[in-house]
């Protein structure tokens, strides 16, 4: 959906133009443009792209940045160079070239959309938690930028979407971790991961689980009182969670021993 979305902004954005140049010449060459002008190879680009030969659509467009870099296509080569990268694939690349653009021509007035894209890249860069979460990290920056500089963007919506999986991935992985200290019975450990859950990501859907966690560390380490005091927070929040059950149960089962 969101490929879509984004391949439909260059169609609107730049084809478009193509269009109406062709309908008044005959070929490009008709323009008299010389060959090696960044005019003409621009629009050998944006053929390529348009064929799907995005290895030859990005020549073009790399071309002209570092042949015409003063030119008026020289931006709008190093932007179609983060698109066609992220339409091939490679998103690692595309986010460099999207911080590029956005370190570059700052003031331009598609700027939001570079935001945007470079945050797609990093969102499909996301692996499961067991992994490093700097993509999730980068993403949520990007599309807070987003956000906060560009709330009017038509991409702030989708944006905001993208923030909270970002979030709630960062959580994923801080529980992850915290789960692990909790088997090995580094206690001390588990409890920093679970309360800067809570502390950081209230709002996604670990929060809950992280106060369950909290008390079953507390109990291991003595700290009874503590963990009732958390009890009753989850109890107030998460009346009817699972997570709320569970540390219900674990009183319980305590109480009993």
């Amino acid at each position: 959906m969101y490929r879509f979305a984004l391949t439909l902004f260059i169609v609107v954005m730049v084809f478009p133009m193509m269009g109406c140049r062709h309908q008044k010449y005959e070929s490009i060459s008709d323009i008299g443009i010389s060959s090696q002008s960044p005019e003409l190879t621009y629009a050998e680009g944006v053929k390529y792209l348009q064929k799907g030969l995005f290895l030859q659509s990005y020549k073009k467009f790399q071309e002209i940045v570092h042949s015409s870099p003063f030119s008026k296509e020289a931006r709008k080569a190093l932007f179609m160079s983060a698109f066609v990268k992220y339409r091939n694939g490679q998103y690692e690349e595309a986010a460099l070239i999207g911080t590029d653009y956005i370190t570059k021509y700052g003031g331009s007035e598609d700027i939001d959309y570079m935001y945007y894209l470079s945050g797609i890249c990093y969102f499909e860069m996301i692996r499961n938690v067991s992994h490093s979460q700097t993509p999730a990290r980068n993403m949520v920056a990007y599309m807070e930028n987003l956000v906060v500089n560009y709330p009017h963007s038509s991409y702030a919506k989708s944006a905001q979407s993208y923030i909270r999986i970002g979030r709630n991935q960062l959580a994923a992985r801080e529980m992850h971790i915290g789960r692990y200290y909790l088997t090995q019975e580094e206690y001390i450990s588990a409890i920093t991961r679970f309360q800067g859950v809570v502390r950081h990501y209230s709002d996604t859907e670990q929060a809950e689980e992280a106060l369950a966690r909290i008390i079953e560390a507390y109990f291991k380490v003595g700290l009874i009182g503590e963990s009732r005091e958390i009890l009753s927070l989850l109890q107030k929040k998460y009346p009817q969670g699972y997570w709320c059950q569970y540390a219900k149960k674990l009183i319980q089962y305590y109480d009993r021993s």
